[in-house]
Formats: structure tokens, sequence, C-alpha cells
């Protein structure tokens, strides 16, 4: 078995938050992110797979979580580049205001959602993916 990606326990994290909340609501799409080059300005370059290349293949994805308990929400963002990402990085190393998700995607996300009345995710739970060695025990009676 190998040992779980950074994507996997990321998808851990999310699934864990319904332990945690009553309500959770999760958008997760692809972004075509722009990247400086050695010209020193910004291009959108991504790769196309098919035959003939007809698939784009996004740069990154985002995931917006609404969690909800005891009638208080919470919300956090997150922007992962579709690459291998390095088993040390933290998970805060993705996490962004939700408003730089909006606005790379061009959607407005819960806009019926009175904004002043959110309070963020990651300062109502830690925000950290769960251990490889949860994924070896999954399924297993304790």
């Amino acid at each position: 078995m190998h040992p779980p990606t950074k994507r996997s326990r990321f998808e851990q994290f999310v699934r864990n938050l319904t332990k945690e909340f009553q309500d959770v609501y999760v958008i997760t799409g692809p972004l075509y992110l722009p990247k400086k080059e050695a010209d020193g300005k910004y291009y959108v370059r991504y790769q196309m797979i098919g035959e003939p290349g007809n698939v784009a293949v996004p740069t990154h994805f985002y995931k917006v979580i609404l969690a909800e308990k005891g009638g208080k929400r919470h919300v956090a963002a997150f922007v992962m580049d579709n690459k291998v990402i390095d088993d040390a990085t933290p998970l805060e190393a993705f996490h962004v205001p939700l408003q730089q998700v909006e606005s790379n995607a061009g959607l407005q996300f819960f806009n019926l959602l009175e904004r002043a009345g959110v309070s963020p995710l990651c300062g109502a739970i830690s925000c950290t993916l769960p251990s490889p060695d949860f994924f070896k025990n999954k399924g297993k009676k304790q």
C-alpha cells in the first residue's frame, strides 16, 4: 500500500468535519492561475490531455468549506497546486482568504450568507491533516 497523498489526507480532513459540525458544505473546483515567467510577465500555462489535446488540466484546485454548529457558521478556503506536494507542507500553507478564491474563480460563494456573522473555520478547530497512520487503521475493527 502506498502512503496517503497530501490530497487524500486533505479529503479525510474534510470528511472528519462532519464529526465536529452539524452541517458541512464543500465546494471544490479547478483554477487556472498565472505564473511569473523568466521575462517578468505573468502567463496562464496549463497542460492539455487527450487526443487531440482537448481536456485542460487545471494548475490548481480550490476547496471552500462552510461548517455550521449550534447556529454558528465557519468558513475556510484553500488553494492547492495540481502537482505532487511535499508531505511536510502544512495545511495552513494552502489556506487563503475566501475573497481570493472568489476572485480567481470568478464566482461568489454562499452569496446569501451574512458574512459579518461568519468566523474562520481554522479558528474554531485545528486545521491540520490527519496523520498518515490514520489510513493504516482505517477499516479495521477496533
